[in-house]
């Protein structure tokens, strides 16, 4: 599971990328290694968390494989 927050495209420079590359900016990425997906997870606070799965999407997974690959 990861969490992640876009840069805004308003600079020049990230506009330009976002329309001519395709290419988004992250300014975080927070993730956690899940070895199966859950659609809610408990924290120890007992806050409910949902997560989305989307293994479907192919940005996301190249992202979470390139993740893993850090580890």
């Amino acid at each position: 599971a990861f969490l992640y927050f876009p840069l805004t495209a308003t600079t020049e420079i990230s506009t330009k990328e976002l329309i001519e590359n395709k290419r988004v900016y992250w300014t975080f990425v927070g993730y956690a290694l899940l070895p199966k997906y859950q659609r809610i997870i408990e924290t120890k606070e007992k806050i409910m968390v949902p997560v989305i799965d989307m293994s479907s999407n192919p940005m996301f997974r190249k992202v979470a494989n390139w993740l893993k690959e850090q580890q």
